[in-house]
């Protein structure tokens, strides 16, 4: 009797249909590093660092998300807003989540950006116990969906430890409770400097000593999202590096000859890029930095002192800086930044040759 009932429910009381929006859609606009995926629920795209970004234009009245949580045990935090409205801040600890509704049919513009990827879990080898690895969306039925262009900006991207990760600048506790990407330096500078930008970093990792969560050293991590998923994105415009506070226990002479190494192997994959390397906050190293930067012998890689940019009541646990220290921070390298940024020239700014006119392409 039960079955007979439910094949005759009117067609009100059926759940509506819903459109879903895969996470390989072209329409999808990513910045930061993601690589590609196979879950039990199809292609995936998955990335193990906070600040990592996911863009979209979608009509309808709500928005859900789904991840693939089936090996998950440290759980990534993201926040998300739609139309330059405030952020809400979601656990990723179930395979969907309502992100929005009783929201206006739109057209509406998605923004998700990674607060935290737990540095504690395995981040680097599928599967992950740590990372964001995201299905796609779900949306009303018949939801138009188009692809958010990023604004013609310049392109700065960071790699570092724990320190670029956010570690610890919202409190003392490990995890992502204590951690928020979108609170670190490189992110308030990024804002400040109005630029497309992301952090590549780990806990724990040097340039030579390998991060927590089964990460390598900085050296073998620099070309991949993670293990078997090669990095591709375009060359940024600009490159921070902030390195040599884990790397503590080894000579300095080792460690210059490593980040000189870095160097090189970075100049090689982007021989354009403006490359600033930072002396790290608490001056570890410092010398073997600059010295480092001097070998290169390349006017386009650029030594940053950091000395008196931070006191002491500047940092979390005398290591991480805390609110206060990743706004000064921040402060500090949008000075330094600021004319290099002024000068760029966009891609449709640039000539391809002496003799050719301007060519328009996106960043």
């Amino acid at each position: 009797m039960f079955l007979a009932f439910m094949a005759v429910l009117p067609a009100w009381a059926k759940p509506a249909p819903r459109t879903f929006v895969p996470a390989t859609d072209p329409n999808i606009t990513y910045v930061g590093r993601w690589g590609r995926l196979r879950t039990a629920n199809g292609p995936a795209m998955a990335t193990v660092n906070s600040s990592s970004q996911i863009y979209l234009l979608c009509g309808g009245s709500s928005i859900r998300a789904d991840f693939d949580v089936r090996h998950v045990a440290f759980m990534a935090q993201i926040e998300a807003r739609v139309d330059r409205g405030p952020w809400r801040f979601f656990t990723i600890d179930r395979h969907r989540l309502r992100l929005f509704h009783h929201l206006g049919s739109g057209p509406h513009r998605l923004e998700i950006a990674v607060k935290d990827v737990d540095e504690r879990g395995n981040r680097w080898f599928p599967p992950f116990a740590s990372a964001v690895v995201f299905e796609g969306l779900e949306l009303d039925a018949h939801a138009a969906v188009k692809k958010y262009i990023l604004p013609v900006r310049p392109t700065l991207m960071f790699l570092g430890d724990s320190i670029t990760q956010g570690v610890r600048v919202v409190g003392m506790q490990i995890g992502v409770t204590g951690s928020n990407g979108l609170l670190s330096y490189g992110w308030l500078a990024g804002q400040a400097l109005r630029t497309i930008h992301y952090q590549v970093a780990f806990g724990r990792q040097g340039v030579i000593r390998s991060g927590n969560g089964l990460v390598p050293p900085a050296t073998l991590a620099f070309g991949w999202n993670f293990a078997g998923s090669p990095a591709g994105e375009p060359a940024p415009d600009f490159l921070v590096i902030n390195q040599g506070t884990n790397d503590i226990p080894y000579p300095g002479r080792e460690y210059g000859q490593a980040l000189l190494g870095y160097l090189r192997e970075i100049r090689a994959y982007w021989p354009h890029t403006e490359i600033f390397v930072l002396r790290p906050f608490g001056g570890f190293h410092a010398a073997s930095t600059m010295q480092a930067v001097e070998l290169m012998h390349d006017a386009r890689v650029i030594y940053v002192s950091t000395h008196g940019w931070l006191k002491k009541k500047d940092f979390r646990d005398g290591v991480h800086p805390n609110r206060r220290g990743s706004r000064l921070a921040a402060a500090h390298l949008e000075k330094i930044l600021a004319p290099y940024i002024a000068r760029w020239k966009s891609p449709a700014a640039k000539p391809s040759s002496p003799a050719a006119p301007a060519t328009t392409a996106q960043p």
